[in-house]
Formats: structure tokens, C-alpha cells, sequence
């Protein structure tokens, strides 16, 4: 077959053939740019080593995607109310009771405005205008359309969920603070966007409320360019000594006209020498500009009708059809107010949309924000990156100060750079190594996208040829939710398990994965003593010897032991080999008195349920200790606490404890699990005091029947007869039966909860 033909065989739907790729492939070290060669010791580097690193440069291979985009943004009118605080027709039909609404004080409104402010600064969303009038809230923003709805979705969840902590609701309790519809409106003129401006600012005066002082400050700190001052805008424009500003306020020209009366094509703004006696006036003005230029059938973003009218659509129709055929002309004849020539409208130049700034004092916080740039990127990034591949050491050092991920192994680096390469909520997807989600020297990494991570997939080992294990991850750049997606790989399936809640990447310290509730509420129990192990022990693991080690006996070879030669309670009596003195540097594998020693490797069971062990013992269980030595594959536990040493055996020993670390320290990994430092810093201890008499009760029966399971453990030690075998066995699992019941009541899990734990052990 010729090339073409193999092309239009591979066709798809065999309509057409496959679009060349040869202008999009490109070659090169795409973790290195050119920025390489800025300074240091790249300037120095020969033509072939600079040819093997082959410096890639995504901006300029790539321009069109890289362009500096102007976003088509537009401006909105948001309004959303306090749960239960309207009645929709929904609600009239079917007869549901509205329940009880929540009254803000004047704290409360100081507090949510604060929240909804960290939320705009935080996401840098450009918003105009803002009030909050007891029971509702307005809010100018101007987005794309498409940003709106999680915009909205952000602003109102993140104040929800702060304001339900600030008044201390459990956790598991149902909060609502607002209904969970919104209006909202699109500005399209100059006119309707300066009329709602004024409008949300004098929303507090039209609804009679006093006026909240702290307010002012909160709303001037993420009002878009923080200069937009909450004022009466026209107060700047009125020509109160009658002098023609038009010029000085950029577009603000005065009409001639004599009858101007209530002009259609702009703001009428009334002005008074006495400004008190013309208040009342002066906001039926606006409420009837308002709503004459902006208040049409009210819908919701979406499309759909909006039936719970936030602003009461009928009292207020029927208050300002009041205020038109009576109160205003009742008032413009008492105060003798020539409207011709005290009022202004405005001409409207259409720009930006329609909608052109023309006040000056707001004027730089409005073409901000109507002039929003996004940069450019890919929309998706997928791979599956290399991992741990060789890098020179002029490489590495580049790469560490690029990506500072304290991490040169490829697979990071390349989440390091799809970061650079995605445009705002542009997508990834990379197939990785599972330590990923619990190793400590991935934690940069994992820190780096934790806000922006959308779903999570354990993939396990996918070949039984190869060991590694591999997750998928997923995230979208810059979009900041709360939860991700937990699910795992069946066969050739993926399947679901559930959301998982971000705050447990601060509270367990990496990604959780396919958890139930049940188990995550034991684990919050257990982490509540806020101990640790490392609270209480000094993990060392040292003693690199294993290239020294040598079969045959020397004079003064000391024994060798490893993680081998150690189990849970007493020691069998085996070692690894000798070693030399000469090799031993700063006591380093010297074996601690009253010390535990912990197998590095952490023992995967798949059977009868994939779970871990933890096999650790008591130094003084080796006689003779000072004739030994350990290499690396033992962690040595050195106890700094008032606590026995058997009694933190007790509890490292238990199936509790194994059952934890396998799900919330270890990510349910098949491999790659080592008992260090990072992993005893994550293991919970129960909070113990023993001068309570029912602490020290607990602690001296743990103690007790860690001296009994070691005794046991001492004559099954070269023990040949069978029945006697099963015999001290069996006592060996009486006790420590015991033990676990006793770690269970330490951390006060109940009847039900040890069921799970059991039935995974």
C-alpha cells in the first residue's frame, strides 16, 4: 500500500483523510527554554553539550497560541437574597412553607461583605459596585459570560460556608445563607450601567436602612481598582454655580432644551441647594430611572424565568406608580424647581461595548475593567510524561530554580511546566507515578495543583509485568473548587467512589483517594489529639552499609541486622550478615538502648483484603545489643516522651494504626511504602496524660501485654513441637487482641467503627 492509501484506510468514519501534522511537531527539550543560556554556568557550556540539550522554545514555536487575547466582557447586575427571605410562585402553588429567615445585624453584614471581597480579590474578578441591604445583595460585575455562573457560584458558596464557621454550626449540620437562585442582568449602555452604579450604592437609603460605617472601607478594598469611592456620582457633575463643565467631565454635556423633563436617553439627576430637604426627592428619581431604564422582565442568567423576585417587583411598581402621579409632582412644585435648567442628561458615545466611562472619578476602576486581557496557552495538555528520566547536573540545577518543586524528577517538572503552558482554565491530564499523591518529595507538586485538581484516578498497577503503580490526574488551571473527583481503575473500567473535600490535603497532608465517609470520620477522630509519633519519637533511619556487608565471620564484625531480621515483638534470631568496625562513622546504625526498631519496607497483604503491617520491636529484646549493627532498611525510634517505649509499641503495633497509615498516609499503595520520618510525622497518637488515673491505668495494661507477648514470643522462638507452637500461637493472638481493644477505647472509636477496621484487617 502507498502512504495515501494507508492514510484514507485510517480516515475517520472513512470520510476524509487524517489532517497533516508536520507544522505541529516539533522538536526539542521542551522542559528547557531559552532562558537557559540567561546567565551562570550555561554561558560557558561547549557546542555539543548545548546541542544535547537542545532548548525549546514554546512561545515561538507556537505564537498563535500564545497571543495576548482581549476578553469580550460585559457588565452584570447581580442580586441574590438571604435564604427563606422571598416567596416565589413555585412556593404559592404548592403550598411550601417559607421557614425561617435569618435577620443580619450590621456584624453580620461587616462579616459576609468581607468574605465576598476576599473571594473577588482572590479570583481577580472586576466588580463596580456592591451593597448589602439586610436581607440581600447587590453586586456590579463585569465578566465574560461565560465566567458569570462560577463567579456567582464562588462568591455565594465561599461567604455560605465562612459565615456558617463564623457562627460556629457543626460541620455536619445543613447551612443555607442564601437562596439558591440569583437575578442577574446585563448592562448594555452607558445609561443603565451609571443608574444601576447609583442604585446599588443608594440601596441601603431606598430600603430605609440606617447606614452600616463599617461598610464603606470593606467594599472601597476590592471595588475594581480601589478608587471607584462609594459616593452620589452626579454630585460630581452637577453645575451647582452654573458653570459649563462639559469638557472637565469628558462627555458630560448639558442639554438646552427647556422642557427636559424626564429625559429617555440618560440620567436625570435633580439638584437642590438644599440637599436635605431634597433627599426624598432625589431617590424617587432614581428608583424611577431605575427601573423605567433597567427593570424589564427579570430572568435568571441561565434563561429560566426567575419567580422569586428579589426586589418584591410588585410593592415596588406599585411604590413608584404612587410616587409618579403624586409625590413627585406634590414635590417638584413645593421646592419651585426650574427642571429645564437644573438638570443634566447625558449624551451616550457608544464604546466598550456600549458602554463608555464617562464619570471621572470611577472612570480608571471602569476601563479596568472593561479592558480584561487573558494570555494565551493550550486549552489541553495530556501526556504521559517520563519519569525519572537522566538529566546532566547543569540540567537539574536550571530545572530546580525554574520549577522550585524541590523535585528533579521528570514527571514533576513536566506538571511544573504544563502550568506554563495551559491558558486560564485550560485543561490537564498526565499519567504518573501513585507516589505522586503521598511521597514527601512530591509534595511541592501536589501543593502546586491541590486548588486546581478536578479528579483523581487510582489507576493501581496497570500491567502485572510491571510493578509501578500509576494515577491519572486531572486538573483545570485557575479554577480553584473545592473538591475533586475520587475514582479507581476496574479492569478496563473507570469507575467513580466519590468527592473528596481539599481541606483533607491540609488536615492529612496529600490526596485521599477512593475513602468512604465512615472511614473519614475515624480518621478525624483519631487526628484530633493533633499528636503525632514524631510528638513523642526520633525517627533515624541510618546505617548505609549494605556494599560493606560480607557473609563469613572476621574478628570484631559486628552481626548486620535488616528489616528482614526483625518482627512484631521479638527478634527471630537471624541477621544479614557481618561488617567491619572500621566502616561504622558517628555511631550511625549503633542500636539505641530502649529504642524501637520499625521495618523500613512496609509489608503489602493482599489477602483476605489488600491492607499493611506494621512490624516494629523493642531494642531491648536483642541481648547483646552493642554486638549489632543496622543498616538502612531499619528505622530506629529513639523515645523522647514520659511514655513507656512499650506502650508506643502497643500502638504502632496495632491493627488501627496499620489500617490508618495504609488509607491516610499511604494512599492505599501497593509499593514505594517506607516507614520514615514523613510517614511517622502523619500517624496519630492518642492524646495521653498520666497523672489522670484512667490514662495511666490504660498505659501500664499496654505495657503489661507488650511483657506478655514478648515473653510468649521468647519460647516460640526455636520452638519445634506443633501443638506447643499453636498453643503460644494462639496466646500471642489473645493478646494481642487486647492490645487492639485498648488502642480502640484511646481513641474513642465506637462499636461500629471497630467493625470496619476489622473487617479490612
Amino acid at each position: 500500500e502507498t502512504p495515501a492509501s494507508i492514510m484514507n484506510n485510517q480516515s475517520l468514519f472513512n470520510e476524509r483523510a487524517l489532517p497533516s501534522l508536520d507544522e505541529n511537531i516539533k522538536c526539542g527539550n521542551s522542559l528547557i527554554g531559552n532562558d537557559f543560556y540567561s546567565g551562570g554556568d550555561s554561558l560557558n557550556i561547549d557546542i555539543e553539550t548545548q546541542y544535547k540539550i537542545n532548548c525549546f522554545d514554546w512561545e515561538m514555536e507556537f505564537p498563535n497560541i500564545f497571543d495576548r487575547k482581549k476578553k469580550e466582557v460585559k457588565a452584570y447586575h447581580i442580586t441574590f437574597a438571604i435564604h427563606n427571605s422571598r416567596v416565589s410562585e413555585r412556593m404559592i402553588t404548592y403550598k411550601v412553607n417559607k421557614g425561617e429567615v435569618l435577620n443580619l445585624s450590621e456584624e453580620d453584614e461587616l462579616f459576609i461583605t468581607k468574605s465576598i471581597g476576599e473571594v473577588i480579590l482572590k479570583n481577580d474578578i472586576k466588580c463596580l459596585a456592591y451593597n448589602i441591604s439586610r436581607d440581600h445583595v447587590h453586586i456590579l460585575l463585569v465578566c465574560e459570560d461565560k465566567e458569570l455562573p462560577e463567579f456567582i457560584r464562588k462568591i455565594k458558596g465561599k461567604s455560605s460556608q465562612k459565615f456558617k464557621e463564623y457562627l460556629n454550626i457543626p460541620k455536619e449540620e445543613v447551612f443555607h445563607l442564601w437562596a439558591q437562585k440569583y437575578d442577574a442582568k446585563e448592562i448594555d449602555s452607558d445609561k443603565r450601567l451609571y443608574n444601576t452604579i447609583e442604585y446599588i450604592n443608594n440601596n441601603r437609603i431606598k430600603h430605609e436602612l440606617p447606614e452600616n460605617n463599617g461598610l464603606k472601607p470593606i467594599i472601597l478594598s476590592f471595588l475594581c481598582g480601589q478608587n471607584a469611592e462609594v459616593c452620589n456620582y452626579t454630585d460630581e457633575y452637577n453645575d451647582t454655580n452654573g458653570r459649563n463643565n462639559a469638557k472637565a467631565h469628558n462627555g458630560l454635556q448639558p442639554i438646552a432644551n427647556d422642557n427636559a423633563g424626564i429625559q429617555k436617553q440618560g440620567v436625570v439627576t435633580p439638584c437642590y441647594d438644599n440637599a436635605n430637604n431634597s433627599k426624598k426627592l432625589n431617590e424617587i428619581s432614581k428608583i424611577e430611572s431605575y427601573y423605567m431604564d433597567t427593570y424589564k422582565t427579570t430572568e435568571e442568567h441561565n434563561g429560566e424565568k426567575q419567580t422569586d423576585n428579589i426586589e418584591n417587583t410588585y410593592e415596588e411598581k406599585a411604590h413608584i406608580e404612587n410616587a409618579l402621579n403624586m409625590e413627585i409632582e406634590c414635590k417638584r412644585q413645593t421646592y419651585n424647581i426650574d427642571i429645564a435648567r437644573k438638570r443634566q442628561t447625558y449624551n451616550i458615545d457608544i464604546a466598550h461595548n456600549g458602554l463608555q466611562p464617562i464619570v471621572v472619578r470611577v472612570q480608571d476602576a471602569i476601563n479596568k475593567a472593561f479592558n480584561q486581557y487573558e494570555d494565551g496557552g493550550f486549552d489541553i495538555v495530556i501526556g504521559n510524561p517520563p519519569y525519572g528520566a537522566e538529566l546532566m547536573d547543569i540540567e537539574r540545577d536550571y530545572l530546580e530554580r525554574k520549577y522550585s518543586l524541590n523535585n528533579t524528577n521528570t514527571a514533576a517538572l513536566f506538571i511544573g511546566l504544563s502550568k506554563h503552558l495551559l491558558k486560564d482554565k485550560g485543561v490537564n491530564g498526565f499519567i504518573i507515578p501513585k507516589s505522586f499523591i503521598y511521597a514527601s518529595n512530591w509534595e511541592s507538586s501536589r501543593e502546586l495543583i491541590i486548588n486546581d485538581l478536578q479528579e483523581l484516578v487510582d489507576c493501581g498497577k496497570v500491567w502485572k509485568e510491571v510493578k509501578l503503580e500509576q494515577v491519572i490526574i486531572m486538573f483545570c488551571n485557575n479554577s480553584e473548587v473545592e473538591t475533586y473527583k475520587a475514582s479507581e481503575r476496574n479492569e478496563n473500567n473507570i469507575i467513580t467512589v466519590g468527592k473528596i473535600d481539599k481541606k483533607t490535603f491540609r488536615e492529612f497532608g496529600f490526596y485521599l483517594n477512593a475513602v468512604s465517609n465512615e472511614e473519614l470520620n475515624i480518621a478525624y477522630k483519631m487526628i484530633s489529639s493533633k499528636k503525632t509519633v514524631n510528638d513523642y519519637c526520633i525517627n533515624k533511619l541510618e546505617g548505609n552499609y549494605q556494599n560493606k556487608i560480607i557473609e563469613k565471620y572476621n574478628k570484631g564484625a559486628l552481626k548486620v541486622l535488616g528489616g528482614k531480621n526483625i518482627n512484631r515483638y521479638y527478634y527471630p534470631n537471624t541477621i544479614k550478615g557481618f561488617l567491619d568496625k572500621k566502616y561504622i562513622k558517628n555511631n550511625k546504625g549503633v542500636i539505641r538502648e530502649n529504642s524501637i526498631l520499625a521495618q523500613n519496607i512496609v509489608a503489602h497483604i493482599m489477602n483476605p483484603t489488600p491492607h499493611i503491617k506494621i512490624i516494629a520491636m523493642l531494642s531491648n529484646t536483642i541481648e547483646n545489643k552493642d554486638k549489632y549493627i543496622l543498616v538502612n532498611t531499619i528505622n530506629q525510634l529513639d523515645n523522647i516522651s514520659d511514655l513507656n517505649s512499650k506502650f508506643i509499641l502497643a500502638i504502632l503495633n496495632s491493627k488501627l494504626i496499620s489500617w490508618f497509615t495504609y488509607i491516610f498516609v499511604f494512599g492505599k499503595a501497593i509499593r514505594t511504602m517506607h516507614f520514615d520520618n514523613p510517614a511517622t510525622s502523619r500517624i496519630p497518637m492518642p492524646s495521653v496524660d498520666l497523672i489522670k488515673k484512667s490514662d495511666k491505668e490504660v498505659h501500664d495494661k499496654l505495657v503489661k501485654l507488650v511483657d506478655n507477648i514478648i515473653a510468649i514470643n521468647k519460647k516460640l522462638v526455636g520452638e519445634n513441637n506443633p501443638n506447643t507452637k499453636e498453643i503460644l500461637e494462639r496466646q500471642v493472638r489473645a493478646l494481642d487482641g487486647e492490645i487492639d481493644k485498648l488502642v480502640y477505647g484511646l481513641y474513642g472509636l465506637s462499636d461500629n467503627e471497630i467493625r470496619i477496621i476489622e473487617n479490612v484487617s
